[in-house]
């Protein structure tokens, strides 16, 4: 029995080739968008500002007392000041809110597009609409299903802090737990990546029943599974070390030029640096989209084609 993590790999390249080749703009585009929003690093879990935005609103309430006492004691130029001190806060309070907000739907969109990507990838035909629509449910699922994650790695830290304040619980046991809770929080979170997204967007099943079905190929088959982490993982290494690479060199290449260019047109006009500022600008993203669009066709391809594996080995039980 070969080992599906390592079979699928040359498969998976002539898949890719053929799918993206010859060059559709269109095509690479829509992928593109689609990797806005999930990412080129592959690695699943949000971050949060929530706890700065307690702490500006905590600082806002503050300055807003101190500001009615200065209003009472003081008048003229320390009023004025503490006015504008205020202002500032309720500016920076909205800011706060305001990418929260932003942050909180644009995860919510990432979840919804993974699963896409992965139908997109099965279907060979990438319909960002029709995908959107179709995957609005399962992908709020999994938006849940990652912020549950993110609040039990914080946890984690958490109580690394309370224990390192407060000595009694021990700092090797806090340690110890924190640790578990990670490895268990990375385990989920790769299982429902790597085969509950493929499971919902192939058979069209709910996210909840595609979590089962991916824990029950595990069990099933664990040797498998831990060989897919495994080379999953060194995968993940090579492709951002390629993209990163290739960005790195073509920046530097495309830099020197322009810099010369911008010397040049300083003297001419200093408003004129702005051009290539912007042609720099432009060409990292040109790079950046035809480096990342492949390489991660090739990744969502490549779990397909693993998941493949795990899926037909149930059906002929």
């Amino acid at each position: 029995m070969g080992w599906y993590a390592v079979d699928t790999l040359e498969e998976t390249y002539g898949e890719t080739k053929e799918f993206l080749l010859p060059f559709d703009l269109w095509l690479w585009t829509k992928i593109a968008v689609i990797l806005l929003f999930v990412g080129g690093s592959y690695s699943g879990v949000p971050t949060t500002g929530y706890g700065d935005s307690l702490e500006a609103l905590e600082l806002w309430l503050e300055q807003d007392a101190a500001t009615e006492e200065l209003l009472d004691d003081v008048g003229g130029e320390e009023v004025a000041q503490a006015l504008e001190d205020v202002a500032l806060q309720g500016w920076a309070l909205a800011f706060a809110a305001a990418f929260m907000i932003v942050f909180v739907v644009w995860t919510y969109l990432a979840a919804v597009f993974e699963i896409v990507f992965y139908r997109s990838m099965h279907d060979d035909e990438v319909r960002l609409k029709w995908g959107f629509k179709r995957y609005v449910k399962e992908g709020f699922a999994y938006f849940v299903f990652n912020w549950l994650m993110l609040a039990a790695s914080l946890g984690g830290f958490a109580l690394l802090i309370y224990a390192f304040f407060r000595p009694g619980l021990g700092l090797g046991t806090a340690a110890s737990l924190a640790a578990l809770t990670w490895v268990v929080v990375w385990l989920l979170s790769f299982v429902v990546r790597n085969l509950a997204l493929p499971e919902v967007a192939v058979a069209d099943t709910g996210f909840l029943q595609g979590f089962r079905v991916s824990l029950g190929y595990v069990r099933r088959e664990w040797k498998q599974a831990l060989v897919f982490l495994l080379v999953k993982v060194v995968v993940g290494v090579v492709a951002s070390v390629l993209v990163t690479v290739a960005v790195t060199l073509a920046s530097v290449v495309l830099l020197i030029p322009l810099i010369l260019a911008g010397l040049v047109l300083y003297f001419v006009s200093p408003w004129l640096v702005a051009v290539p500022v912007l042609v720099f600008v432009l060409g990292i993203l040109v790079i950046w989209f035809l480096v990342a669009v492949p390489v991660q066709t090739y990744i969502y391809r490549w779990v397909l084609n693993v998941y493949g594996g795990f899926s037909a080995t149930e059906e002929t039980q």
